[in-house]
C-alpha cells in the first residue's frame, strides 16, 4: 500500500476550509508592523531612522507605517515597543490602491475608494468562479515564491477554489507578480502583460513587488543606473587572446542593460553594439581610469559595478566603491573567489549601514565613511 494512502489514513483531511470556516494559521499570522495610537514617552525623534526601507514616516506629529514597504525585520517593534506592534492576521496587508497600505491611511475620500472598488468589480465581473493566474517572477528572493507553492499544496489547495495556475498569458486573467522588477525581467514582464487578454488584472504580492523593498535604490532595480563595470568573466568564458568575436556575452542579442558596459580586459576588443541599446566596450584601462569612462556614459546617473570578484577588490582597493549590498546566502558552495581577500588598509573607510534578515538570507549595506583612497 502507498504510503500517501496510510499516511491520508492517519492524518484525515487536512485541507483547510477557509473562507467558509477561520483558519487558525491565517489568524495568528504575524503581519506587518502598525503604529500605535498610544504616545510613547520617549517622544517621536530618530523613529525614521529605525526602518532601512525608509517604511516610517512622522508628519505633524502622526507617525505612519508603510506597509507596502515594510519587510518584517521587527527592529521598530523591538527598539520602540511603545510606538509599533505586529499587525495580526494574514489577510490584512491587502488593498485596492497604493496609498491604502500606509497606516493609518492618508486622508481619501469615500468616493475615490468606491470607485477603485467599481473598477475592480467591472475588471473581474467576466472572471465568474474560474480564475487562471500567471505569475512572474521579476527579481524576488524566493520568499513570496514559498507562499505561493503552499497555496497549491493539500493544505489550501486553491483549485477548490476555481483559483488555477497556468503556463501561458494568453489564458490568464490575473497577472501575479514577484520581485523587485530587475532590470532583466523588465521587458519579459511587459511582453507578458500584453500576451494577456482584457480584461487585465495585475496583482503585486510581497515587498519587493510592491516597493523594492531592500533592493528599491539598488543596482537589482531598473531605476537610476545610467552604466555597468564587470569583469571578463563576468562577460563570458572565453580566456585569453579573443579567438574571434563570435562569443556576444550570456544574455543572446537582447541583454538586460539598456546602456554602455565596460568590460575589463587585456586583450583588445571592438565595441559590440546590440539590439536593445545596450554597448559592451572593452578596455584594458585602470579602475579610475574605467569609473571615469563610465561616469561618463552614465550622464549623472549611476554606475553599477557587476563583479567578479577580483573586479570587486580592484575597486576596493582603490577606494571607488560607495556602497555594496551584499547577499548572504546559506549555500557552501565548496571552493570560490572571496570578495575580501588581500585588501589594504583603506578599506576602513567603510561600515554596514545596516543588516537585516528575510527568507533565510541575511542582506547587508556597506557604506563609505570617509574619502580614503580617493
Amino acid at each position: 500500500m502507498s504510503i500517501w494512502v496510510l499516511r491520508g489514513l492517519r492524518d484525515g483531511v487536512v485541507t483547510t476550509r477557509w473562507p467558509a470556516k477561520p483558519d487558525s494559521y491565517a489568524d495568528d499570522w504575524r503581519g506587518p508592523a502598525r503604529p500605535l495610537d498610544v504616545p510613547d514617552p520617549g517622544g517621536l525623534a530618530d523613529l525614521t531612522d529605525l526602518c532601512p526601507t525608509d517604511a516610517i514616516t512622522v508628519t505633524d506629529g502622526t507617525v505612519r507605517v508603510d506597509q507596502g514597504r515594510c519587510i518584517l525585520c521587527g527592529r521598530c517593534v523591538t527598539e520602540r515597543p511603545g510606538v509599533f506592534a505586529w499587525s495580526q492576521g494574514a489577510t490584512g496587508p491587502a488593498a485596492f490602491t497604493r496609498e491604502q497600505l500606509i497606516i493609518p491611511e492618508l486622508p481619501e475620500t469615500d468616493a475615490a475608494v468606491q470607485a477603485a472598488r467599481a473598477r475592480l468589480a467591472e475588471r473581474t465581473r467576466a472572471l465568474r468562479r474560474s480564475v487562471h493566474v500567471r505569475h512572474v517572477d521579476a527579481g524576488s528572493d524566493g520568499s513570496e515564491e514559498w507562499e505561493i507553492q503552499a497555496l497549491l499544496g493539500p493544505v489550501y489547495d486553491i483549485s477548490r477554489l476555481g483559483v488555477f495556475f497556468t503556463a501561458s498569458p494568453r489564458h490568464a486573467d490575473v497577472l501575479l507578480v514577484t520581485g523587485v522588477g530587475a532590470r532583466g525581467m523588465t521587458r519579459p514582464l511587459r511582453t507578458t502583460y500584453e500576451a494577456m487578454p482584457d480584461p487585465r488584472i495585475v496583482i503585486a504580492a510581497g515587498t519587493d513587488a510592491v516597493s523594492g523593498g531592500l533592493l528599491s535604490r539598488s543596482e537589482a532595480a531598473t531605476a537610476g543606473v545610467g552604466a555597468t563595470i564587470m569583469g571578463r568573466n563576468m562577460f563570458g568564458p572565453v580566456r585569453g587572446p579573443w579567438p574571434d568575436e563570435s562569443w556576444r556575452g550570456w544574455w543572446g542579442e537582447d541583454p538586460p542593460f539598456g546602456h554602455d558596459v565596460f568590460v575589463l580586459t587585456h586583450h583588445s576588443r571592438a565595441d559590440l553594439p546590440m539590439r536593445n541599446g545596450t554597448t559592451f566596450r572593452f578596455t584594458g584601462a585602470a579602475p579610475h581610469e574605467v569609473l571615469k569612462m563610465a561616469m561618463r556614459a552614465a550622464g549623472g546617473q549611476d554606475v553599477v559595478l557587476g563583479g567578479g570578484p577580483g573586479t570587486i577588490r580592484q575597486f576596493l582597493a582603490a577606494g571607488l566603491i560607495d556602497e555594496m549590498h551584499l547577499a548572504v546566502a546559506p549555500v557552501l558552495l565548496g571552493e570560490g573567489e572571496r570578495i575580501f581577500d588581500g585588501l589594504p588598509a583603506v578599506t576602513s573607510g567603510y561600515s554596514c549601514s545596516g543588516l537585516t534578515c528575510s527568507a533565510g538570507i541575511a542582506h547587508a549595506r556597506i557604506i563609505r565613511t570617509s574619502e580614503s583612497g580617493r
